[in-house]
C-alpha cells in the first residue's frame, strides 16, 4: 500500500493478470451489490489506475483517516471492556449488512480492521477479500476458490460443503469471533480441518468460552454450529481425514 493525496491505494501489481482481472471483476460485483442494497460498506472504495515505476496498474482506492489497524494500535494492547463493546458491536453490524447484501468476507483478524485515530470509527481495510455469494458458492464448483479462507477458517478445508451459503456465513462470524479473542488474549489459534463432529462442536465451545470470559455473554451474531454440523454430515468432509 502507499500514501498520496490523502488517499490509501493497493495495487493489484503482485498477482499474476488471470488472478487480477478475477479480482478486479470480483470487487465491481462487490460493489454494484452494496450499492443496489443502498449499503454505505466500502464508501469512498473504488478501483484506479496507477502509475508504478512506468507500468499502469489497477489498484483499489481508500480514503486516508490517519486510520491503523488494531495490531498496530497501543489502545488495543490491553483493551478495556468498553473498546471491546464497541468492536463486537462493530462487527455484528458489519455481519448484518454482509448478509443483508449477500455478501461474504471470511479474513476476519485484527490486521484487517482499522480505526480513524480522530473519530475513533472502525472500519474493514481488505475490500478484495469480499465476494458475493453466488461467486463463492458457484466457482468452487469449477476448482476455484473465489476468496481466501481466512486466517481462522473453522474447516480449514476447499471440500465444496464448506462453500454453500450456510456454511459460509458460520465461517465468516465464526473467523470475527476468534478475532475479538485474538485482540483480547492476544494468542493466535491455528486450526486444523476438524477430524470429526465431535472436535468441530468442541471448537466451537472453546471459542463461545473464551467470549463469555471476556464479553460476559456471548455474542448473537457467533451461528450456532447444529445446522452446519448435520450439512457436513451429509457429505463425506468427515471423511477426508
Amino acid at each position: 500500500m502507499f500514501l498520496c493525496h490523502n488517499r490509501v491505494y493497493k495495487p493489484f501489481n503482485l498477482v499474476s493478470s488471470s488472478i487480477k482481472a478475477d479480482q478486479l471483476t470480483q470487487f465491481s460485483q462487490m460493489k454494484r451489490r452494496l450499492q443496489d442494497r443502498d449499503s454505505l460498506l466500502a464508501a469512498g472504495v473504488d478501483i484506479v489506475t496507477v502509475e508504478l515505476g512506468g507500468v499502469q496498474t489497477e489498484a483499489i482506492s481508500m480514503p486516508y483517516t490517519g486510520a491503523q489497524s488494531l495490531d498496530k494500535l497501543p489502545a488495543w494492547t490491553n483493551p478495556s471492556p468498553a473498546r471491546l463493546e464497541h468492536l463486537v458491536r462493530w462487527i455484528g453490524n458489519v455481519l448484518y449488512e454482509l448478509e443483508r447484501c449477500e455478501l461474504v468476507f471470511l479474513d476476519w483478524k485484527p490486521s484487517n480492521i482499522i480505526q480513524a485515530i480522530e473519530t475513533g470509527q472502525l472500519d474493514l481495510c481488505d475490500w478484495d477479500g469480499i465476494a458475493t455469494e453466488e461467486d463463492a458458492t458457484n466457482k468452487v464448483e469449477m476448482g476455484i476458490c473465489p476468496i481466501p479462507r481466512g486466517t481462522y477458517c473453522p474447516f480449514n478445508s476447499a471440500h465444496p460443503a464448506t462453500f454453500t451459503t450456510e456454511t459460509l456465513r458460520y465461517a465468516m462470524a465464526f473467523a470475527a469471533a476468534i478475532t475479538v479473542c485474538v485482540v483480547r488474549y492476544k494468542t493466535h489459534p491455528t486450526l486444523s480441518q476438524p477430524a470429526t463432529p465431535t472436535e468441530f462442536l468442541k471448537r466451537h465451545q472453546a471459542v463461545q468460552t473464551l467470549l463469555c470470559s471476556c464479553l460476559g455473554t456471548t455474542p448473537l451474531w457467533l451461528r450456532p454450529p447444529e445446522p452446519v454440523l448435520v450439512a457436513l454430515k451429509h457429505t463425506d468432509f468427515f471423511a477426508e481425514n
